[in-house]
């Protein structure tokens, strides 16, 4: 069996080292601050232009204005010592928190060597003055050792060549709620602002109300809807509200026309509460990492790439990624192709966006579904041969019915079927509750007793089979893989009930499992199941990430761990055959009781056999038959 990895998205307070530039971490945005109190931010000016240079650097920054951002704030793991400061033009840079120094950039390329140390508020670059005729630009923040031409971290290369899959690259080209379109559109290579750039505005505002959603929803939040004349804002930017307290979670901005915007809330809203508000938004266009990275770091790991579409991604968009990928991808690496990204989850805009071209093309869901990545495996077979392709076809595990539609309309032009292969702490009725004695142990031994139900087993079962039927009816290999997968288990979702001192210990008790070695067996159990299945590769859910209450999905938490102490790690190891499972040793006075054991097992399996032939010439008396066959039956199931 295969396992990859989802790739997480590049943020400035990633865990994970994936640029040594660690400017290329930095979540940019320009903002206007306070004359008297600089580090205090205010609204911009309406209309205010920064003129961005074609790799996202202003060239003018009025009185008041600074380009600022963080990087390196990753929880107290990262190196400290010496790094390399390089930037171009004329103006003034600001670098603190980790460190307190000010640079006056005179022309030219600057260089210079800044130590940094660990701090909690990780470190904050700031333009401060750009000389307009020769702007501040290119700013560079090597990690020591390192310079110019050095991209990934030596250690990120050893995890990755680790695993044997498919890196999936959703989460870091920004899939999710893609507004992207046109090929203009994406990160080109020498951007600066990857992870985002930002700045404040305010508005008039007629109206703001809340639309709550579908009940069984209702705890995520409502739709906020605002009404803004001449807002002024771009489809595919994101917007919070600063004031508005919409809770953690709320969601990007749709721009609805003009003078009409919305958003979704983090949490339920109260009928009335948003009237009589000021808008206040910060404007956040996330640009993504660049398809060269994602290029490069498969190279770099020779692992195949998945690549994750956009849903509006239109053909020449395909036709262009298609050539970039043949003339920078390794000949002897594959391509997965994906349309999107769990486009049957209603609550990703995906969805609407595929009932909404279904709408425009005559064609239902699952027809649309079709047509959509039948467009983008054309264009790429025009490139690639189909030896060097996955086609892939994903659906939901606990909705199976979701491929089998689908794949009616592909015509045989796909090559795997896709679900995820999770395991939680239940489903619907059965599910682990949570008390306030509640122990780790507790936990982990009930997922471990009843793993067919808190795995969704049955649905990985019927995609296994839908490959098999296919491969039958088309004369070769329809692979089941799975896209996602791991644990997934979050406190949201199951503390309800409990005292705020049990809640705390319960979140504690989630924390815990992760690293507890019956997490290893769940792990075990997982691929073990997968492989029952049919299952050919699984990408984990992901590479690298924090534990929070809204799941621990890193498989590694921190870049610097000692994954020799990584149960999950390890059992992905395992699996792969790159590390030898240990047998366990047995004291000699249990060996002989095994021995015993196996005797008396011997005996009773002869037994059950001539009691099954006496059964099977009884034609009399068929109760007394039962009984006798059932104790029988009962006396082998418990000797094992």
């Amino acid at each position: 069996m295969k396992v990859g990895l989802n790739i997480p998205q590049a943020t400035y307070h990633t865990t994970w080292w994936w640029h040594v530039d660690v400017a290329k971490w930095v979540s940019w945005g320009i903002i206007k601050t306070h004359p008297e109190r600089p580090w205090e931010q205010i609204p911009s000016d309406p209309g205010v232009n920064f003129d961005l240079d074609e790799n996202g650097w202003p060239r003018n920054l009025p009185a008041q204005y600074v380009m600022r951002g963080l990087t390196l704030r990753d929880h107290f793991h990262y190196p400290e010592g010496n790094y390399l400061f390089k930037a171009k033009g004329k103006g003034t840079i600001i670098i603190n928190f980790s460190t307190n120094t000010r640079i006056e950039l005179s022309g030219g390329e600057t260089v210079l060597e800044i130590p940094l140390r660990i701090h909690p508020d990780g470190t904050q670059i700031q333009i401060v003055a750009s000389d307009p005729n020769d702007h501040v630009r290119d700013i560079r923040l090597y990690m020591p050792g390192f310079d110019d031409g050095d991209v990934f971290h030596p250690k990120v290369i050893e995890h990755l060549r680790s695993v044997s899959g498919a890196l999936r690259f959703m989460d870091m080209s920004l899939i999710n709620g893609s507004n992207i379109e046109h090929w203009s559109q994406v990160t080109k290579e020498a951007w600066n602002p990857m992870t985002g750039l930002a700045t404040t505005y305010s508005g008039p505002v007629e109206t703001i109300v809340n639309i709550p959603t579908n009940p069984f929803w209702h705890n995520w939040g409502d739709i906020v809807r605002v009404t803004a004349p001449n807002h002024g804002l771009k489809p595919g930017v994101s917007v919070t509200f600063d004031g508005l307290e919409l809770g953690w979670g709320a969601q990007p901005i749709r721009v609805v026309d003009k003078d009409t915007i919305e958003c979704r809330s983090g949490r339920p809203l109260v009928d009335g509460e948003l009237e009589g508000k000021t808008l206040v938004w910060r404007v956040s266009t996330q640009f993504g990492v660049p398809y060269e990275y994602m290029i490069d770091l498969c190279n770099a790991t020779d692992r195949d790439i998945w690549l994750c579409l956009p849903a509006l991604a239109n053909v020449d968009y395909i036709q262009k990624l298609a050539q970039l990928v043949k003339s920078r991808l390794k000949p002897t690496l594959k391509v997965y192709l994906e349309w999107s990204n769990e486009i049957w989850n209603f609550m990703f805009p995906q969805f609407k966006t595929c009932q909404s071209l279904g709408e425009a093309n005559g064609l239902w869901f699952h027809p649309q579904y079709a047509k959509s990545a039948r467009t983008i495996f054309t264009e790429f077979e025009k490139v690639f041969p189909l030896s060097r392709l996955v086609r892939v076809i994903a659906g939901q595990t606990a909705g199976p019915h979701h491929v089998e539609e689908i794949l009616k309309y592909m015509e045989g032009q796909f090559d795997a079927v896709s679900c995820t292969t999770y395991f939680s702490t239940g489903i619907e009725e059965f599910f682990y509750e949570f008390h306030e004695a509640s122990t780790a142990d507790e936990l982990l031994d009930f997922m471990l007793d009843n793993f067919d139900i808190c795995s969704w087993g049955w649905g990985n079962l019927r995609h296994g089979e839908m490959a098999r039927q296919y491969s039958e009816a088309l004369g070769r290999e329809i692979k089941f893989i799975c896209y996602e997968g791991g644990q997934h288990i979050a406190g949201q979702y199951n503390l309800n009930g409990l005292s705020p001192e049990g809640q705390e210990r319960a979140q504690k008790i989630l924390y815990e499992i992760q690293t507890h070695p019956k997490m290893g067996l769940l792990y075990d159990r997982m691929f073990e199941d997968f492989a029952k299945h049919g299952g050919h590769e699984l990408a984990l859910y992901h590479y690298i990430g924090l534990q929070t209450k809204w799941g621990s999905w890193g498989h590694v938490e921190f870049q610097d761990e000692d994954l020799s102490k990584n149960v999950k790690w390890q059992s992905l190891l395992k699996v792969q055959g790159v590390i030898e499972e240990v047998p366990e040793e047995i004291p000699e006075e249990t060996e002989g009781e095994i021995i015993m054991l196996e005797e008396i097992k011997v005996e009773a399996l002869e037994l059950k056999a001539k009691v099954d032939a006496f059964l099977a010439s009884v034609e009399g008396d068929v109760a007394k038959a039962k009984a006798i066959q059932g104790l029988t039956d009962q006396i082998v199931a418990q000797l094992g």
